[in-house]
């Protein structure tokens, strides 16, 4: 199993396909299953390696402080002992915050910026309406699985899995291959709440910016997207009609192709 020790933690990553390198960086309690719709379309083109963040996935779940920064760092070092210099960097939800902080703090080992249904962080972060709040938040009188299936809905657009059964049973199966543990969900969340933003920093991303987001995202609403766009002088927003928070799964395809439009066109892969 392929991991990189980084700060005393193993961290776990896969990797597929040859090419300029693109990093995959999960969102919170995420892990490398929830590429599974985006690795088989971009590593045609490029070198994917899906990271697991520390506390999910493979990678160890110590249970201490997390960090956007930290997370930010231990990518990082991902990409630097895998010799994956400068790459392409693809960070969704939480994963989009440690994708800015990873390209502020290591301008050096990032050749361009993917950031889907994220936000900017921060004082300028939109928060999801107080329903869907409450529904996110993590029962622990109730089972992995319970949570999954109160919480998973109000992830995609309203009626997406009414009208996908089949799906969402699938992705609740492979969820539960590697429950992530309460005490996780809570350091992340944290390390989300704790982080500084994007405000008065988006002009140092020196590098292309593609902001990908749904129209109907009810986690972190659309004019996240929008607000982020304005703090990234250049950046390129594309949003997905019709799809929630996931646009990775509610529409892989168009999202696929938005990301290798992007990429392909500044010359890499």
């Amino acid at each position: 199993m392929p991991k990189v020790q980084v700060n005393g933690i193993a961290l776990y990553y896969e990797e597929h396909g040859q090419g300029d390198a693109l990093a995959l960086i999960p969102g919170l309690g995420l892990w490398h299953w929830c590429w599974l719709r985006q690795v088989p379309a971009l590593s045609r083109y490029f070198r994917t390696i899906a990271i697991d963040n520390r506390g999910v996935g493979d990678s160890d779940k110590p249970d201490e402080p997390y960090t956007i920064e930290g997370m930010a760092d231990e990518a990082a070092a991902v990409l630097r002992a895998l010799g994956a210099e400068p790459a392409h960097v693809l960070g969704f939800s939480m994963g989009g915050y440690i994708a800015q902080e990873l390209a502020l703090r290591h301008p050096d080992q990032v050749a361009s910026l993917v950031l889907v249904s994220t936000g900017p962080g921060g004082p300028d972060q939109v928060e999801p309406d107080p329903e869907v709040q409450a529904a996110m938040r993590i029962h622990t009188s109730q089972t992995p699985e319970e949570n999954l299936r109160r919480q998973f809905p109000y992830a995609v657009a309203p009626g997406y899995f009414d009208a996908h059964p089949d799906e969402f049973e699938e992705l609740i199966r492979l969820r539960l291959q590697k429950p992530t543990p309460v005490h996780v969900y809570v350091r992340q969340h944290e390390a989300t709440r704790r982080w500084r933003g994007l405000r008065g920093r988006g002009a140092a991303l020196e590098v292309p910016v593609l902001i990908v987001h749904g129209d109907r995202d009810r986690l972190l609403p659309v004019e996240n997207a929008r607000r982020l766009a304005e703090l990234i002088p250049g950046a390129e927003l594309r949003l997905i009609p019709g799809a929630g928070h996931f646009p990775l799964l509610e529409a892989a395809p168009m999202v696929n192709r938005v990301i290798l439009e992007f990429l392909l066109e500044l010359g890499y892969g």
